[in-house]
């Protein structure tokens, strides 16, 4: 296992009849497997949800990866928030928070 992999992470959104999909990426230097763990939280207007979900991911060199897809109702004025962990074997190689708010 190489020490540095060149980690990226990015999300794209689509909205579309009041709902949010959320889709997560990933990109790698080199090839490699990680493992994922994705938790969504979006709260306002006095409620909230929270989604986690887990699994593998394989990431070509260089090649963007899709991680996960999640559909949310957000709230204009409320806080909407993807956490990722990725791991390779049992290292952590990256977390990242991403804001996935109304805009």
């Amino acid at each position: 296992m190489q020490a540095d992999i060149n980690l990226q992470a990015w999300l794209e959104s689509h909205a579309g009849n009041g709902m949010t999909t959320i889709v997560a990426y990933v990109s790698a230097a080199r090839e490699t497997d990680l493992q994922y763990d994705i938790r969504l939280r979006n709260s306002g207007q006095g409620s909230s949800s929270a989604v986690a979900q887990s699994g593998m991911v394989h990431v070509g060199q260089n090649q963007p990866s899709q991680v996960s897809t999640m559909t949310v109702t957000p709230v204009r004025g409320g806080k909407c928030e993807v956490g990722l962990t990725l791991r390779e074997g049992n290292a952590v190689v990256g977390q990242y928070t991403l804001d996935c708010s109304a805009k």
